[in-house]
């Protein structure tokens, strides 16, 4: 009788660590030891009340060890089963009778005598060959951590975000750590090609589709050179491309994105498999396809009892409202961000200044409350989330007339559009966001954290709530985009959905991107 309770004892044994790697995708390595706890302490309490007996021991400090490194241990061993193949998890926790037997043998010789235990130490080494022989483990460096290399040219189109990030597990037992960041400027030739993109001949846009392919190649060896490291040690690359159009289903009659950047070309150059077209599945879907960084805002910057806004100011500004639970997260455009003032920049100074460096150019001039009124009514800010925007309705055409509005004041149309974008992430939130949702921080990143005015313009509209940088809690404002690519790559290939339908308003969740293989 008392083999056949050994027997299920293995039995549940086993099965709690096939329970434990499901469970891995949805719960965190010490979520999952806490509810083990509490299962232990329900089950012990019934048994101690049945039998009527105390739980008062002599020796309390014993057990308050054993309960520490009991603890660790389980924490230890659920961490391996969420990243490791079970199979090399469970030998990895067979490997308890070795070191048993080490510390047999050594205590023994540390203090004068070996006793005579050949056949114990002989069986238990035997019975972890078998173990071994028969559950076959397997483990490399792609099983404890991954290189992968996330790329990004955002609405903007001056260069190429390319961050290596050491990534380990997939789903909400993500964890990504930033080894390297690079930012490759494009020359001026280059962005004019990307600005007139969506005008360009057939000819030309495969021609630009290959260039840019190239390009981001380059950026992905070269953040890896940034760490000592080459194109071998690079084990995935995620690429957003270039998008050349978006026209998202709330504004236009057909649900539609296209971005460049020929990933096989990625691949031939650099060895390594590469996920791009993110944004494609999801409009499939009848989702808007963007945006698309709210789940690894939500693996990254997710911290229990807080929420957080997650605000990225790139060429379009986009929010993601961050709570402890996925369920709880709201994200959307909130508009134009860094394109129309870079569009003056650029203007102002005959293409010399590709952006308003500090938002100096915002400080000299003077504010036009009326134009900053007007455009509060565009069409767009009326629409509800989910929504999505880009350069089809805040590009150049809408901006031209306005460049004939502030002849030779250039400056005071630079300090107009920073103050209407800051007013126009701030009203979306008034808008859509308070009224569902507290929010404890703001989080700002991209090439929008480094304008001084446009984030003094924030810290004033936002008051009392903080407005501060990623920087502050970790992460590099201008890697975030890029790191949040490398992830979704991750999700991917685990073959875990990407987007999250309640964001986009896609019809469910899907798996994104398509696989180019090394």
């Amino acid at each position: 009788m008392q083999a056949l309770w050994m027997v299920l004892a293995a039995f549940f044994f086993a099965s709690m660590a096939l329970g434990i790697k499901f469970a891995s995708s949805s719960f965190g390595t010490m979520e999952l030891v806490f509810y083990r706890g509490v299962v232990s302490l329900v089950f012990m309490g019934l048994v101690v009340r049945a039998r009527g007996i105390r739980l008062r021991s002599p020796v309390p400090m014993m057990h308050l060890w054993r309960s520490i490194i009991g603890v660790l241990s389980l924490g230890a061993w659920f961490y391996a089963i969420a990243h490791l193949p079970l199979a090399t998890a469970m030998t990895l926790n067979y490997m308890s009778g070795v070191w048993v037997a080490a510390f047999i043998v050594g205590g023994s010789l540390l203090y004068g005598g070996l006793p005579n235990q050949g056949r114990l130490l002989g069986t238990v080494l035997l019975g972890f060959v078998g173990v071994v022989l028969t559950l076959r483990p397997t483990i490399d460096h792609n099983q404890l951590f991954a290189g992968v290399v996330g790329l990004l040219s955002g609405t903007s189109a001056d260069g190429t975000d390319a961050a290596l990030v050491e990534i380990s597990g997939a789903g909400p037992s993500t964890h990504a750590r930033l080894v390297a960041f690079e930012s490759v400027p494009y020359d001026a030739a280059l962005r004019a090609r990307l600005h007139d993109a969506r005008r360009a001949s057939a000819e030309k846009l495969c021609e630009l589709n290959v260039l840019m392919g190239e390009t981001f190649a380059r950026a992905a060896l070269a953040v890896a050179a940034k760490a000592g490291l080459g194109a071998r040690d690079i084990d995935l690359v995620g690429s957003h491309g270039q998008t050349v159009s978006h026209m998202p289903r709330s504004a236009f009659p057909v649900g539609a994105t296209l971005q460049i950047g020929e990933a096989s070309i990625i691949a031939e150059l650099i060895g390594a498999p590469v996920v791009c077209d993110f944004r494609v599945r999801d409009v499939a879907a009848g989702g808007e396809g963007a945006p698309l960084v709210p789940l690894a805002d939500y693996y990254l910057f997710r911290s229990p009892g807080r929420i957080r806004a997650l605000q990225n100011i790139g060429g379009i500004a986009n929010v993601t409202i961050v709570a402890h639970d996925l369920a709880g997260l709201v994200a959307f455009d909130t508009g134009p961000g860094n394109m129309p003032l870079d569009a003056v920049a650029r203007a102002a100074s005959a293409g010399a200044e590709s952006f308003d460096r500090g938002g100096a150019r915002a400080a000299r001039g003077q504010i036009d409350a009326a134009l900053v009124a007007e455009l509060h009514r565009l069409p767009f800010f009326d629409r509800p989330p989910p929504r999505s925007t880009g350069r089809e309705e805040f590009g150049d055409a809408w901006l031209a007339p306005l460049f004939g509005r502030f002849v030779g004041r250039l400056d005071d149309l630079a300090a107009t559009m920073t103050r209407f974008v800051a007013e126009s992430i701030q009203r979306a939130y008034v808008r859509w966001v308070f009224p569902r949702t507290t929010v404890d921080e703001l989080l700002v990143s991209g090439g929008g954290v480094h304008n001084a005015t446009l984030m003094a313009h924030l810290a004033a509209l936002f008051a009392p709530l903080p407005v501060r940088s990623t920087a502050d809690v970790g992460l590099d404002p201008d890697a975030k985009e890029a790191v949040a690519f490398a992830i979704l790559a991750n999700e991917t290939l685990f073959g875990l959905p990407g987007n999250i339908p309640g964001v986009t308003g896609a019809r469910g969740p899907r798996v994104l991107g398509k696989i180019v293989p090394a």
